[in-house]
């Protein structure tokens, strides 16, 4: 899945930049969002006519693909219509945004098919997980660290807000 990623940093630059980076930054955005559903669909078609890795999909007996497996990888694909729609219609954060969907689908439609397994056939999510101590020491440390995690990001989006112009500089609109 990284044409996926790519894709993605593409909708970022569509956003973040202007002029001749911006132009290329569409071209590059609809090559690899085409190589994004290419290599999703053959994904799936593998695993599919694959019989021995049926649970990546919600199916260990081969008995078809599990329901709410099929609903994310819809749900990826109207998200990525609607990318592919946006850079052609010059939208400035949707094709961003609708990359990000269609992300975020993929990933819940694999994750959501493979629960409760972690290591697929035999590691479940309560086997794998850690002691209750450790949990408790867990929720402290990140409990602390994400709100100025959460500051930081904030701190730097809004100095870094706008577009880039071909000049250099910034349009913090």
């Amino acid at each position: 899945m990284s044409c996926l990623y790519v894709t993605l940093a593409a909708g970022w630059l569509v956003l973040k930049t202007g002029g001749n980076v911006e132009a290329a930054a569409r071209r590059s955005g609809l090559r690899w969002g085409l190589a994004t559903l290419a290599s999703l669909v053959l994904t799936i078609a593998y695993i599919v006519s694959s019989g021995h890795i049926g649970y990546l999909v919600g199916r260990p007996s081969g008995g078809g693909l599990a329901l709410g497996f099929v609903a994310w990888i819809v749900a990826a694909v109207v998200a990525a219509i609607l990318f592919f729609r946006a850079l052609a219609t010059g939208g400035q954060g949707r094709p961003f945004f609708w990359c990000a969907v269609m992300l975020a689908c993929v990933f819940l439609g694999f994750g959501t098919s493979l629960y409760p397994l972690v290591l697929p056939p035999s590691l479940t999510a309560t086997q794998a997980a850690s002691p209750p101590e450790m949990l408790r020491i867990m929720l402290a440390v990140v409990g602390t660290l994400l709100p100025v995690l959460l500051l930081y990001n904030a701190y730097q989006y809004r100095v870094f807000r706008g577009k880039v112009t071909p000049g250099g500089a910034s349009d913090p609109s």
